[in-house]
């Protein structure tokens, strides 16, 4: 696929303007792995985001798969942004991939040029998000690992089973946290918006309201009799 197009495709800028994605798409490296081939390693500081625009390439933790990244993929949206200085997992070519890299450098200049706060501002909750669930998805990786090796190990199968269903536990309650947290925000917005709206209708109607003029009594004219 073509670069421009890749861009202009891509669901982690849907929010910015396409003048903005045409000029990263024309700024953006383009950039060739071979099999076995590193883009960015777990811990390691960066600044670019990754693009997989043909091919695929496995995202990796501590050694552990976490998952396969194919074409349209995207990887370091948060050391872009600068929301974390270090990558959260190894990125390594599947197989042979044409990748475009965007650094924040690139992607600050098509800021300054095309602002966009607003879309930032939502590409940074977005990525908040992402990071959450990649983070949930490496430590079931790791936790998984751990069991299958404490089970082929000869260790107790009912205490890798308990350990497993308390990690799942976990999670669960992490996320029942995180959607109690959103809905209470979307709650809270609202109440404001109608609370805004009212607040509004009030003026309005006293705006509406005549003016009533109270006439002057008639005065008493001077050595009146």
């Amino acid at each position: 696929r073509s670069v421009p197009a890749r861009i202009l495709s891509l669901s982690l800028l849907q929010h910015f303007d396409r003048k903005f994605k045409t000029l990263l798409s024309v700024s953006s490296e383009r950039r060739v792995y071979f099999p076995e081939e590193l883009l960015a390693r777990e811990d390691f500081v960066g600044q670019r985001l990754f693009v997989i625009n043909v091919g695929k390439a496995t995202l990796k933790r501590k050694g552990e798969t976490v998952k396969i990244l194919s074409n349209g993929a995207c990887f370091g949206s948060g050391v872009m942004l600068g929301v974390s200085r270090v990558y959260l997992a190894t990125l390594a070519a599947l197989q042979t991939c044409h990748v475009l890299a965007i650094s924040s450098t690139v992607f600050v200049e098509a800021l300054e040029r095309y602002p966009s706060q607003q879309a930032v501002q939502q590409l940074r909750r977005d990525e908040k998000i992402a990071q959450e669930e990649t983070a949930a998805a490496v430590k079931k990786a790791c936790t998984r690992k751990l069991l299958w090796r404490r089970f082929t190990d000869g260790g107790n199968l009912k205490r890798a089973f308990e350990e497993w269903h308390r990690s799942a536990k976990r999670q669960s309650g992490q996320r029942r946290w995180r959607d109690w947290e959103q809905d209470a925000r979307e709650v809270t917005i609202q109440k404001w918006v109608e609370k805004q709206e009212a607040a509004r209708v009030r003026a309005r109607r006293r705006d509406e309201q005549p003016t009533v003029v109270i006439p002057a009594p008639p005065s008493t004219a001077d050595g009146a009799s």
